[in-house]
């Protein structure tokens, strides 16, 4: 096991630092040699991010041939994401959404359609330049995030937004106590 550790070391700080000098030096002399060259900044820029990048997929290696993953037959996880889908793609679904701050519900609404997020897009919010990956302006032409809300749509075609908890079922709940601020 230490002799795999040893070869997987010299490999990532080959893969990383190259090899120069390394030919006539042991394996732990190459490593110390490029450890000293990395602590010191005398290396690139990124070059520690490779090399944990290069452990990690050994380790995730040899997990996946000692330790497969199961095959399953059926998976529950896609079955309740494909009714989910179903149920909240429907532009008619009447819906309750429960407006929670602090542990109490501020108020209560019937929505018609789904609770969609402010950051939503129609559109990449990105795009690659001469090999850079750039923000796109949004639908609207302009840059940047919406901040974190969701909007809906109420049963009179009213837009609301909320930038807090909220609770969201397809029937109504019975309240046992009265909503903080009533519609």
């Amino acid at each position: 096991m230490k002799k795999k550790i040893a070869l997987g070391i010299a490999l990532v700080t080959t893969l990383c630092f190259g090899n120069t000098k390394s030919w006539s030096m042991n394996g732990s002399e190459a490593t110390q040699r490029n450890h000293d060259v990395l602590m010191s900044g005398r290396a690139y820029i990124g070059e520690t991010a490779k090399a944990e990048q290069i452990l990690t997929e050994m380790n995730q290696r040899h997990l996946l041939k000692t330790q497969p993953p199961v095959k399953l037959t059926y998976s529950l996880e896609r079955e309740n994401i494909n009714k989910r889908t179903l149920l909240w793609n429907d532009r008619n679904k009447i819906s309750y959404i429960y407006l929670l701050q602090r542990g109490n519900i501020v108020s209560f609404f019937s929505i018609k359609g789904k609770v969609s997020s402010v950051n939503s897009s129609i559109t990449n919010p990105n795009m690659i330049y001469n090999g850079a990956t750039l923000d796109s302006p949004a639908e609207d032409g302009s840059y940047g995030t919406n901040g974190d809300a969701v909007f809906f749509f109420l049963t009179d075609g009213t837009y609301v937004e909320w930038a807090g908890e909220y609770l969201l079922t397809d029937r109504p709940l019975k309240l046992s106590t009265q909503p903080l601020m009533s519609n």
